[in-house]
């Protein structure tokens, strides 16, 4: 029998006694069927091993948590509740996704949260806890009050942060996530969120994969897609790296929309013959060139010629801690 850490035992106990099955709680913790049977056997028993944890951090949210639930109307087939709280840990904010239809999503849902239980870097939204109660599937996540970075960029203007930081913590958190062998394959500031101190979050792991992959027949977001990933389905870190450089396009531009007036088979036909986004002459901050020629770098038409996440962070945190070459 597997040895099983004291976190690990709180877990299975809280999420057995809130109507998870065996199974779904082996597939989230990454354990075997026969430890979570053997463990809560033990609890029953009345070993004592199994006090509550002290922090709403890895539990399970109450049936008045999921009665409170308040959504946004959204287009996605996932939406974010306003805000929501523990019952039992009141003081803790949290943000609530849950899925809109049930039947056809489950498993992707089951996978999102298990790639999200198995991250722990301070630039990627954290999970906090997990509930597959009757009909209605949930993930808790850390709440972070400025909602997506999209909307600051266009709200604040640059006024609270600086885009060289913003910069440096996207890069810091992709390359944690390049280093665990995880594939975003969604990067873009809509899917990166921010909290009342500034800070970056990247979240939405709904698309997230392990390694290179071949994915045909799937709905992606053209316009930050690179052109292997779009046109073969190839998609990769290189392919992450280069909506990374459309993520710094969005950045400097404080949240245009990139190709404007080009549809998805309009930009796959110019970045075919070449064609790059252009910075805009109407930019209110004079853009770095050592800032375009990280972006060009990013949309390299082969993979193998890109940087990697870590020399983008490293080109970022010599920006960020020495002279700025931003000019307001």
């Amino acid at each position: 029998m597997p040895r099983l850490s004291v976190e690990q035992r709180h877990r299975i106990v809280f999420m057995r006694e809130n109507g998870h099955t065996v199974q779904e709680i082996s597939i989230l913790l990454g354990i075997s069927r026969c430890a979570v049977n053997h463990t809560y056997q033990r609890y029953l028993d009345g070993n004592g091993f199994y006090d509550r944890p002290k922090s709403g951090r890895n539990c399970i949210l109450s049936a008045r948590a999921q009665r409170n639930l308040v959504h946004l109307v959204s287009a996605k087939l996932f939406s974010f509740s306003k805000s929501g709280h523990w019952a039992k840990w009141k003081q803790h904010e949290v943000a609530l996704k849950t899925l809109k239809d049930e039947a056809a999503s489950k498993t992707e849902f089951l996978d999102e949260a298990k790639i999200m239980h198995s991250l722990d870097n301070d630039y990627l939204v954290k999970l906090l806890g997990v509930s597959m109660n009757g009909n209605q599937s949930i993930l808790c996540m850390e709440f972070m009050p400025k909602g997506h970075l999209l909307g600051v960029l266009k709200s604040d203007k640059g006024k609270n942060f600086k885009l060289d930081m913003l910069g440096r913590m996207i890069a810091s958190g992709m390359s944690y996530l390049s280093d665990q062998g995880l594939i975003h394959r969604d990067l873009r500031t809509e899917n990166v969120l921010v909290n009342n101190s500034y800070i970056c979050k990247i979240a939405d792991f709904g698309l997230a994969k392990k390694s290179c992959v071949i994915v045909l027949d799937t709905k992606f977001p053209v316009k930050w897609t690179a052109l292997e990933a779009a046109t073969q389905g190839k998609f990769s870190v290189k392919s992450d790296v280069w909506s990374y450089g459309v993520l710094l396009w969005e950045l400097v531009t404080f949240g245009e929309m990139p190709y404007k007036g080009m549809n998805g088979q309009d930009v796959l036909k110019n970045l075919k013959t070449g064609f790059r986004l252009q910075i805009p002459k109407e930019v209110p901050h004079k853009v770095p060139e050592k800032w375009y020629e990280q972006m060009l770098m990013c949309w390299d038409e082969n993979p193998l010629n890109r940087p990697n996440f870590h020399s983008l962070y490293d080109f970022f945190e010599i920006a960020f801690n020495g002279p700025s070459d931003y000019v307001d």
